[in-house]
């Protein structure tokens, strides 16, 4: 307790400790170092992160925090991200139902990442895929400062890789070559528009097409990319746009999955 040894546990049994010798109004930190003793000498592991608590009279106004929740108006059944990509989450330090009367003391939040090789936090929350091309689960911890926690589960995903997705969303039979044959031509055209920077807006459609690829607008797009475009919207019956910066490729009546193909 602030930095000075107060009570040596002896049994791995016991769980839980409670400290008396504390003063209402008073604010209090606290770490645990885990010891072995071998052949009678102790060597101590390393310390448990501190926590902090204020000693609260039982008709204060305000006290400790004792769960932290996701607000009902952020909470989501999955939290997916991105490659490069950022999500916010949200999260709040809260007293126990029934407490409408009270508040925390310090609604403070420490947020960390379980891997940072997948996925960063900050501060406020922000959680940041990285760019090393690693997909995975990643779990995100919101701790208040006398350590009750919220863990979040983050899948870190990799949208231009359809075999990943169509996993997770039923994919009706008319557009599977889509994900199956034309896979090789949908990736390398995600790929481009995802890596290289785009300065033109320029529109793809199949009726107006004769030969080839053609536009009214200066877009340097190698000869490779032009032939899988042409090839998915001659046998996919699909019209592909970029825009701002963007390539949307859309299946026509099959609404529910073009944001499978919605890359950034």
């Amino acid at each position: 307790r602030n930095n000075k040894k107060i009570a040596t546990i002896k049994s791995n049994k016991i769980k839980s400790y409670t400290d008396k010798k504390v003063k209402a109004g008073k604010k209090y930190t606290y770490q645990i170092a885990p010891y072995t003793k071998v052949k009678g000498k102790k060597t101590l592991g390393v310390k448990s992160y501190k926590i902090r608590v204020k000693a609260t009279k039982r008709n204060g106004k305000k006290i400790n925090p004792a769960r932290v929740v996701i607000p009902d108006f952020y909470y989501e059944d999955n939290y997916n991200v991105g490659l490069h990509e950022s999500i916010k989450l949200h999260a709040k330090a809260r007293v126990n139902k029934g407490l409408k009367k009270k508040k925390v003391y310090n609604s403070k939040l420490v947020w960390s990442s379980s891997d940072e090789s997948l996925a960063t936090v900050d501060q406020k929350g922000v959680v940041t895929a990285n760019d090393n091309r690693k997909t995975g689960t990643v779990y995100i911890t919101a701790r208040a400062i006398n350590g009750v926690k919220k863990v979040i589960k983050v899948y870190v995903m990799d949208y231009m890789n359809p075999s990943e997705i169509s996993k997770k969303v039923y994919v009706d039979e008319a557009i599977r070559p889509v994900l199956t044959t034309y896979y090789k031509q949908l990736t390398e055209i995600a790929e481009y528009f995802s890596y290289t920077d785009k300065c033109a807006d320029v529109k793809f459609n199949l009726n107006e097409m004769c030969d080839g690829i053609e536009s009214d607008s200066n877009i340097n797009m190698p000869e490779n990319i032009k032939k899988d475009i042409y090839d998915l919207m001659y046998n996919v019956s699909v019209e592909v746009e970029v825009k701002d910066n963007t390539l949307v490729v859309s299946l026509i009546n099959f609404l529910q999955i073009i944001q499978l193909l919605h890359i950034k």
